[in-house]
């Protein structure tokens, strides 16, 4: 009997001294200061040795978790699965019997989420705060909003949506890069950088925040402009998406890689578009090249004409020595050495010669940007902050070249501010200047061609004065505001501006510490790429 007790004792006194010193047998070092965040940081910082030795200060008395693989579990009931879950599952079960979603499965079904790191839910309830409980018709995902074609286009529509049909819209910014031209949205848009936060979880954590948060909100439009996460997300969780939102999306062209292949966003349609309401365009050409790339509906696609300011104020008169004016980016896709070889072949004329410094860093491109500063008869600007910015001069001729395009907004400009355009025939450029006007240039690369149509025009200036009045009287018909309005009123769906209801909740503060609470589980609440 007495042996007995101090066996006992001992027993006890050993557990007492290895969970003092050692810790407790279960006891896992990473877990716990993944758990506890504070603690983590207050050892980086070397204020503690360890988290065991938190654990032993203070964190048993403060109840800290540390346990190691902790799973936490529920019942499901059959009501709370949605349908689109359902429907998979009926689906794989031709596959795998043992998921067919019978009565009998529910009625045993459990729920596991295991407790993972919780910086995605810190990350998720800080959007919450900035948020502020409001409710949006319409969610909008930019990588960033910076001078650019695309990024115009969703300024058109943000604009358009704001003022004519009453929207409250969401501008999320997806990636962790300035923004300089977000003083262009209206002070009634919320602004939320998510690419700014996103640095403190991983890739697949950050998708899972963000397809939680617009779970959460529930917009009636989601439209996703040029942000490669809002992409990811439509192909990996767009079945849960759609189920609760419209999803829209923006298309650029192309991008194509030296030996030619084909690469952009518009690669991630072969997975996304069974989720898309409709895909945005700015031409005809390249929806019918991804129709028959891919087989998609040609209804998918919605072709926009996004609306330009025309005030011609440049104006030509004759002159002995002419001016060609060019404008874009110095890189790969533009041809500079194409620029170089007509300025070459055309002494007579004079190239004023705006865009930046070349951004690929390719040694070709760097070579080509030397060989214009070196002609005499070409004049380098540099930089410049939109075309408005050029200032006016006597140009007889927009000259454009690039081997790949979609529908060039820098085209557009030109022709909106009183400039014809000679360009080549290709993507959608032949919808704004006509093939048999004697501007477009039947391929990209024909200098000849270039030179021949430069001298042509110069030599007749009645030829730029009837193709700038026509380019005109164009854009003022298919590319003003309302016409704009007009396209977006025949998709009730897109302009939809109803209130939403507001979600229930006792307060958005008992929100926000109950997604803290819950967070670690954000990993598993979007698993096998569906959402709850």
């Amino acid at each position: 009997m007495l042996l007995a007790r101090i066996k006992g004792c001992l027993s006890r006194l050993w557990a007492s001294i290895r969970a003092t010193f050692l810790g407790p047998s279960d006891w896992d070092e990473q877990s716990y200061l993944a758990f506890n965040p504070d603690v983590r940081e207050a050892v980086e910082r070397g204020e503690l040795r360890s988290g065991l030795e938190h654990w032993h200060r203070r964190g048993r008395l403060e109840g800290r978790r540390r346990w190691a693989g902790h799973v936490w579990r529920r019942t499901l009931k059959q009501s709370e699965v949605p349908h689109w879950l359902k429907t998979e599952m009926l689906a794989i079960s031709t596959i795998e019997p043992q998921i067919f979603p019978s009565k009998a499965f529910w009625a045993v079904a459990r729920e596991h989420r295991p407790m993972k790191d919780s910086s995605a839910g810190y990350l998720y309830s800080q959007l919450l705060e900035e948020i502020e409980g409001k409710t949006f018709t319409h969610v909008f995902l930019l990588s960033s909003l910076r001078a650019g074609g695309v990024e115009l286009e969703c300024l058109r529509h943000i604009q358009t949506l704001a003022s004519n049909f009453g929207a409250r819209i969401l501008v999320i910014l997806t990636e962790n890069t300035d923004s300089p031209w977000l003083y262009r949205l209206s002070q009634s848009v919320t602004q939320l950088d998510f690419g700014k936060k996103r640095n403190k979880v991983d890739q697949s954590s950050a998708e899972v925040v963000l397809a939680r948060l617009l779970l959460k909100l529930k917009p009636p439009v989601i439209h996703n402009a040029n942000s490669a996460i809002g992409w990811q997300l439509f192909c990996r969780y767009g079945a849960a998406l759609c189920s609760e939102s419209k999803l829209y999306a923006s298309l650029p062209c192309f991008e194509y890689t030296n030996e030619g292949e084909p690469f952009g966003y518009a690669r991630q349609l072969e997975k996304a578009h069974p989720y898309l309401e409709r895909v945005f365009c700015d031409n005809h050409w390249f929806p019918a090249m991804l129709g028959e790339m891919y087989g998609i509906r040609a209804d998918l696609f919605v072709v926009m004409a996004y609306p330009v300011s025309v005030a011609p104020r440049f104006k030509y008169t004759a002159d002995s020595r002419q001016k060609v004016l060019w404008a874009s980016r110095l890189d790969r896709q533009k041809r500079p050495d194409i620029l170089q070889k007509i300025a070459q072949s055309t002494p007579e004329c004079i190239f004023h010669v705006y865009g930046s410094g070349p951004s690929d860093k390719r040694a070709d491109t760097a070579k080509t940007c030397d060989g214009l500063r070196k002609l005499s008869n070409v004049v380098m600007f540099g930089a410049y902050d939109g075309f408005d910015a050029i200032p006016t001069d006597n140009y007889a001729v927009f000259l454009y070249t690039a081997q790949w395009d979609g529908m060039p907004n820098v085209i557009l400009e030109a022709l909106a501010s009183g400039l014809a355009v000679l360009a080549p025939n290709i993507g959608g450029i032949s919808e704004v200047i006509p093939p048999n006007s004697g501007f477009l240039v039947p391929q990209f690369d024909d200098i000849q061609a270039y030179v021949d149509a430069v001298r042509r025009m110069t030599a007749n200036p009645q030829l730029i004065f009837e193709e700038r009045n026509r380019a005109l009287r164009f854009l003022r018909e298919k590319y003003s505001s309302d016409a704009f309005a007009a396209s977006l009123a025949m998709l009730p769906s897109y302009t939809r501006s109803e209130r939403l209801p507001i979600p229930n909740r006792t307060s958005e503060s008992d929100d926000i510490k109950r997604a803290i609470k819950l967070a670690p589980q954000s990993a598993v609440i979007l698993k096998n790429g569906q959402a709850d």
